[in-house]
């Protein structure tokens, strides 16, 4: 693509696909992603779709912060216990990395025409000037990969399963408090 620099294409298995349907309104989406946060999860790739018995929010977590996300969801059992959640651990993700993506028109309407061609749907979509990140089905994850390196000309790695990152911890009650630094003043320069 002539606006922007792809790097390479990456996939892994690490994450899963929670839906929630059945959220009669913006509280119970808050309420969702509070219980999340109280797993000690990240909830990434959010979608907010319309359904029949109300909102259904869709996300991204880390694969082993999944049942600590269905716990904390079944605790909370938002919407009066109306709410339906399913976990998807069927799928994978597919990360196209690089430089102005986000500027480059091309790159977005590229990747998803590579994965309509290669019969792929895609559940799960982000987008950053340096990264476009995919879910879709781990069955379909080969036909996918060969797509998206011909259409953007590049080899596809795996990315090893990290080690899972160090859960943040309460700092000791005997340890003094940190002084907040006054923020610097803000400049804004003219062109």
């Amino acid at each position: 693509m002539e606006g922007s620099i792809v790097r390479r294409l990456t996939h892994d298995h690490t994450r899963v696909l929670v839906s929630v349907s059945g959220l009669p309104g913006t509280a119970d989406v808050a309420t969702v992603l509070a219980a999340v946060g109280r797993a000690g999860a990240v909830a990434e790739m959010l979608a907010l779709l319309p359904a029949t018995d109300g909102t259904e929010l869709t996300f991204v977590t880390a694969r082993s912060d999944g049942p600590a996300v269905l716990a904390a969801l079944a605790e909370t059992c938002p919407a009066g216990g109306a709410a339906t959640v399913r976990c998807r651990e069927d799928v994978a993700r597919l990360a196209l990395h690089g430089e102005g993506i986000r500027a480059d028109p091309r790159v977005l309407p590229t990747f998803q025409q590579a994965l309509h061609r290669a019969g792929v749907t895609t559940l799960a979509l982000s987008v950053s000037n340096t990264l476009v990140e995919a879910v879709c089905a781990a069955a379909a994850l080969h036909r996918a990969l060969r797509s998206l390196a011909t259409a953007f000309d590049c080899e596809a790695a795996f990315v090893p399963v990290a080690v899972p990152r160090p859960r943040s911890v309460p700092l000791p009650a005997d340890r003094p408090p940190v002084p907040a630094r006054p923020a610097p003043p803000l400049t804004i320069a003219r062109r």
